[in-house]
Order: structure tokens, then sequence, then C-alpha cells
């Protein structure tokens, strides 16, 4: 027999008593049958990362990785860093989180790669098509690139203190000079 593809979940199927003329040898009528599948065809996909991606981080000497399913065959070396396999270690089961621990890439747009490889769904084998993402790595800490007045001068009035940092920084308050 053969059927269009029915959609995932649990499919029914009947095979219809026949007419009187559906009968084995010695004239037996076939009476008809009736069974179910559990049909699942939808490869696994990654539901979260732990950093999330495209994020400019401070560090990343760990990335967690949950799927939307349990999932086997994740290993070490399916994570690949600027195209390289660096884990260290890797922890995790069924759905995850999948925690890999790496060493830190060099500052700047770190490319993030977790290969297909042997990785699929359980029980059904549907097997992951791979992902691929970004970090923006700055790992340098913000300085203050200039002080007006400049530091040592002599001042007669002190009510005003202009300071440029080296880099864009959120919620500088007065309260943080003291």
């Amino acid at each position: 027999f053969t059927i269009p593809q029915p959609a995932d979940g649990i499919v029914n199927i009947e095979l219809l008593a026949g007419t009187p003329t559906t009968q084995d040898a010695a004239t037996n009528p076939f009476l008809g049958a009736t069974w179910s599948y559990d049909l699942d065809s939808t490869p696994p996909v990654i539901q979260s990362r732990v950093p999330a991606a495209g994020l400019t981080v401070y560090a990343l000497t760990q990335i967690r990785v949950t799927f939307v399913e349990p999932v086997v065959g994740v290993a070490m070396d399916d994570l690949l860093i600027n195209g390289s396999a660096t884990a260290t270690a890797l922890s995790g089961s069924g759905a995850g989180p999948y925690i890999f621990d790496i060493p830190q890439p060099a500052d700047g747009t770190v490319n993030v790669t977790l290969q297909a490889g042997a990785i699929a769904d359980t029980p059904h084998g549907n097997a992951f098509a791979g992902a691929n993402w970004t970090y923006n790595l700055d790992s340098s800490a913000p300085g203050v690139q200039t002080i007006v007045p400049t530091e040592g001068s002599l001042v007669n009035n002190l009510t005003q203190i202009a300071v440029t940092f080296n880099k864009t920084l959120a919620n500088v308050r007065n309260e943080d000079l003291e």
C-alpha cells in the first residue's frame, strides 16, 4: 500500500473488511484490521543557548545548549569555535542543557557551530541539521580616556568634572564619583 505522508503524531490505520470476495483459499472472509503509529519526522532543533546568540559578552568559557526534545549522540567535538573543536568538557543528557566548557577565544567575532554529526532525537532517530551562531567577545575592561580638568591641575574651583571613557558605558551616575 502507498499512502500520502500523514502529519506527525498518532496515526491510526484501518484496513477495511473486504467484499465477500476478499478471502483466503478456504473462503474465510477478511474481517479488517486496525493499528497505529507514533509518527515523528521532525528533526530536533535548539530551543535555547546560554549565552543567547548574537550577544556581546566579556567572557566565553562555557556554552549551554538545550534542545526542544531529548537527543542522543552529542559529543565534545560537535561544538566548533571559529572552526575548531576546542571543548574541554561536556555534560548533559536528554533535551539538555548540554554544557560545553571551552577555552576563552580571542576577542572579536566568535563563530560557533554545533555540527549535525550523530545528534538525533530519541526514540525516532531524526538527525539534527546543525546550527551556527555568533558572539562578539570583548574581554577588555573599560577605562578612563580623558579627565577635565586634567589630573594634578591647580584649580580654584572644582564643581564639575568631565570624564571620557574608552568605551560606551551605561548607568554611570554622579553617585559613582567620590
